[in-house]
Order: structure tokens, then C-alpha cells, then sequence
């Protein structure tokens, strides 16, 4: 069924928000049902805990991996690929003989929510008018934040009148209409990159050191900190995350929160992004500066070494130069030095440096010819 584009739109958004709500629900929903859940399989209420830990591990993992996803597939490919593993986890589930296997369904609901979840707040900043962006996600938040207070409720009851399996039966339901929706109203557009390259030291850490710091935090619930089943993750995790993140150790201190009203900015300057599929891949924003000369104040790309930074300055110096501008300005910490080589490499020299808000800066200039 052909629709509008802004039916199109309409769709897709209300889709992909559906499915991260079934997320959401069925989280509180299981811990509503644990006490039925735990009788069935003749364990206690740690042991069914992990039906809530493991999905909050596996969806924290899936979240930074998505960008990948999203540059080797379509959009629709990749919200059919959500759909069917939210549906075969909620078949597992329903016809689950052993604990194990209900563990295995929920792994696949939250490969399926950990998805969708970046999904949302990329639709709502990438299709609609820039005025509309606000109300489209509060219009996310809404649904998003009603789910997991009425999932108590409603698995409760499904529990006191069919048991605890008809709430996957009724999650079947769902997302079979919403995998017809998907599969009527939603328009394949474009195909991914075959190119495609996972950072896997990064995404390794990440969840090691995510996962383990989330596994540390739900065994304290039942067991003494001074437990190996406490500290061991706790210190692993920290471990991860630390090696994860090398910006302080590079630059010799804690990073500053960004002070200035980028929303502002984006309205009065020119702001350039590039993205693969409805998954933004970096930007860069230009600030007017004196007579012919701009300022290249904030530059950001992911996965790092795919080339997004280079083309964006590449279109950034062409849409200078058809302004008519003869300079372009940019700054960097003094550390940097993979950064200023590149910048080097493109033609950038170095006319300044200064102390100022606590870093030390090289302040660079190009000619545009």
C-alpha cells in the first residue's frame, strides 16, 4: 500500500516507537510475574532476577552496535529485523520448557528493544520539520513512559487469569500486526553499506565494561558487596571502562559539559550532518566569523578511520568557497596529535595558541582557493 511521504513517515515513527514500548513493558511485566514464573521452574526469586538482569545487560550491548546495523542495512530491513527477533523471543518464551530457554526468549526481546531504542530519538531528528522535533519526542516519551508503569498491571492480570504464558501470546499478537504494518506501509529506501566496518575492541569493552558494572549492581541486591559475585564484575567492568575511555588520560583532565546553547547555534550558523539510513554518523557546525572568514567550532564522526570527518570538511570548504569565503578557522587541544596531523595533511597551519577555559588550544587557519 503506497502512502504519502508524510504518511510514510508517520508509519515508520509509530512503528519503531510501538515496538520500544513492548520493550519497555515487558520488562515490568516479567517482574510482576516472576512470582509464577519461579513456582513453574522450581527456582528461587535470585535465580528468576536474571530474566531482568540479562535483558538489561543484552540491550545496553545491542544499543552501541546499532550504528553498524544501520550502515549495512535499510531502515525497513532493519525494523523487520527487530520485529522478528522480538517475535521468535516471544515464542520461545511461550513455549518454554526450561528456565534456560525463557532466558534465551528475553535475549532476543532485548536485542530487539536495544535496537529500536536509538531508532526512535534518530526518526524524530531526522524525518520531521525541525519544529515538530520536540513534539515528536514527547510524543515518544509518552508512549515510551506509560508502558513500563501499566506493565505491572497487565501482566499481573494476564497471571491471575491464564498464566503467566498468555503475556507472550499476547506480545505474539502485537507484533505480528505491527510486522504487517511494517510490511504494508513502510517504503524500502536505499540499501546499506557493504563496507561496513564493526569497531570491535571498542563494542568488546563497552560491554564488558557496561555489563559488568550492570551485573555487579543486580547481584548486590542479593548478595554482600564483600561477595566475588559483587566485587569481581564491579572491578572488571571499571577496568573496561577506564581502558575504554582515553580522553582524559590524553589530554590530562576531566572533560567540561558543553556550556553553550548548540540549539541556538544551530539556528543562527550552518550545521552539515551526515547519516546512513536514519542513524547520524557525525556533524559539523560553521560560525560566521569576521568579513570572509568562518569558524569550524564543533566536528564529530563514528566509527572512527570510515572517512565521515574528511567528507564533511570536503563539503564544509566547498560550501565556504561557493559563499565566497576566503579562510576557514578550527581549533584543537594541543594533545591531539593524530587530529592535528590530519588537519595538517589538509592544508591547516597553525597561527595561534592559548590558554582558555582550562584546555590548551591550537587555533589553525586554512586558505580557500
Amino acid at each position: 500500500m503506497r502512502l504519502s511521504e508524510k504518511g510514510h513517515t508517520y508509519a515508520l515513527f509509530a512503528i519503531v516507537v510501538i515496538t520500544c514500548a513492548l520493550g519497555s513493558l515487558s520488562q515490568t511485566a516479567t517482574n510482576s510475574m516472576l512470582t509464577g514464573i519461579c513456582a513453574e521452574f522450581s527456582i528461587d526469586a535470585g535465580e528468576g532476577q536474571w530474566l531482568t538482569t540479562v535483558y538489561m545487560i543484552v540491550m545496553g550491548i545491542t544499543v552501541p552496535a546499532v550504528t553498524f546495523l544501520a550502515r549495512r542495512m535499510s531502515v525497513k530491513r532493519l525494523v523487520c529485523l527487530a520485529l522478528g527477533l522480538f517475535l521468535a523471543g516471544s515464542a520461545v518464551d511461550l513455549i518454554a520448557r526450561t528456565f534456560f530457554t525463557l532466558v534465551l526468549g528475553r535475549v532476543l526481546q532485548a536485542v530487539a528493544t536495544g535496537i529500536t531504542l536509538p531508532l526512535v530519538q534518530s526518526l524524530a531528528m531526522t524525518r520531521f520539520p525541525r519544529e515538530r522535533t520536540g513534539t515528536t519526542m514527547g510524543i515518544a516519551g509518552i508512549a515510551m513512559g506509560f508502558a513500563p508503569n501499566i506493565g505491572p498491571i497487565i501482566g499481573g492480570a494476564l497471571v491471575d487469569s491464564w498464566g503467566w504464558r498468555s503475556f507472550y501470546g499476547l506480545l505474539i499478537g502485537a507484533l505480528v500486526l505491527l510486522a504487517l504494518a511494517c510490511a504494508l506501509f513502510v517504503r524500502e529506501e536505499g540499501e546499506g553499506s557493504a563496507g561496513a566496518v564493526l569497531d570491535v575492541p571498542s563494542l568488546a569493552l563497552s560491554t564488558l565494561g557496561f555489563g559488568g558494572l550492570l551485573l555487579a549492581a543486580s547481584n548486590a541486591a542479593n548478595m554482600p558487596l564483600s561477595s566475588e559475585g559483587v566485587w569481581v564484575p564491579a572491578l572488571s567492568g571499571a577496568c573496561c571502562v577506564a581502558a575504554f575511555k582515553d580522553y582524559i588520560p590524553l589530554i590530562g583532565q576531566t572533560p567540561g559539559p558543553m556550556l553553550e546553547d548548540y540549539c541556538q547555534a544551530r539556528k543562527e550558523h550552518f550545521l552539515f550532518v551526515a547519516a546512513q539510513g536514519e542513524i547520524i554518523l557525525g556533524y559539523l557546525l560553521i560560525k560566521d566569523g569576521d568579513g570572509e572568514v568562518m569558524w569550524m567550532d564543533v566536528l564529530a564522526a563514528w566509527p572512527k578511520g570510515t572517512g565521515v570527518g574528511r567528507r564533511l570538511m570536503d563539503h564544509c570548504e566547498a560550501f565556504l568557497r561557493a559563499r565566497g569565503k576566503t579562510e576557514c578557522r578550527l581549533y584543537t587541544h594541543v594533545k591531539y596529535q593524530r587530529t592535528l596531523e590530519i588537519y595538517r595533511q589538509r592544508g591547516y597551519v597553525i597561527y595561534d595558541r592559548v590558554q582558555e577555559k582550562g584546555f590548551d588550544r591550537y587555533y589553525m587557519r586554512k586558505q580557500l582557493k
